[in-house]
């Protein structure tokens, strides 16, 4: 084998290399990016899950309070029935 060859052939090697490298670099980044948009997916329904409990929370305490505003309006009818 030549010394020409021989460079061409370890020429040839080296790119497979490089080419190697860069693809596995490749893959690396966009496993990178699948895990990071997984991550935001996952945080995002868990903030869609505490926006939902919180609401659902707010909503029965708002009845809560209403429920009670009626007694307090039905109690206080009750009473002026009484007096007359």
């Amino acid at each position: 084998m030549t010394e020409a060859e021989q460079e061409r052939k370890e020429a040839r090697r080296y790119e497979e290399m490089r080419k190697c490298v860069a693809e596995a670099k490749a893959e690396a980044a966009e496993t990178r990016r699948r895990e990071r948009l997984w991550e935001e997916r996952r945080a995002a329904a868990a903030q869609r899950a505490w926006t939902k409990r919180w609401r659902d929370e707010e909503l029965r305490m708002i009845h809560i309070l209403r429920v009670k505003k009626d007694l307090e309006m039905s109690d206080d009818e009750d009473e002026v029935e009484e007096k007359e």
